[in-house]
């Protein structure tokens, strides 16, 4: 038997606010909407949790923990500061505004209406040419992002 990853689903308390929430502020495109779940371009989904619930242990009253969120989605944006505007002209909340890892690549991280966590990042190809740019040598950004040389010389 193969298998091959899909897609991640999140169970959503109102599915039409997450739903605003995905198209509107974090801008992804719905490829399937059923009503009670809907699938993004992205490769992840919301479910509505009472239906989920009642479609996966139909003889159960199963109800979802949702004080502490197990799955982090993540996306990234080549206008990291513009999503972050973006964000706060929204009021999204907030985890953490911008920040900077270790290895150089700047993310955001921020709650989903049902708290749900999300990283928004730039991708590392553009960590890449920024040090690149700052006249970091393919070597020395090797060894601060740990990224292959190979991939870095691709890069710049």
């Amino acid at each position: 038997m193969t298998l091959k990853y899909k897609n991640c689903v999140i169970f959503v308390r109102d599915i039409h606010r997450s739903k605003q929430f995905y198209t509107e502020i974090l801008e992804q495109k719905v490829i399937h909407d059923y009503g009670r779940y809907v699938g993004f371009e992205c490769g992840f989904g919301i479910w509505e949790t009472a239906y989920a619930m009642s479609v996966i242990y139909p003889d159960q009253n199963k109800t979802p923990s949702a004080d502490h969120p197990q799955t982090e989605l993540y996306f990234e944006s080549d206008r990291l500061d513009e999503t972050l505007q973006a964000l706060k002209a929204n009021r999204v909340s907030f985890i953490h505004e911008l920040y900077e890892h270790d290895w150089g690549q700047r993310g955001i991280r921020v709650c989903d209406p049902d708290g749900t966590i999300i990283e928004i990042s730039e991708p590392m190809s553009a960590v890449i040419r920024r040090y690149h740019e700052q006249g970091f040598s393919p070597g020395a950004i090797a060894k601060r992002t740990g990224i292959s040389l190979s991939e870095i010389e691709h890069y710049c």
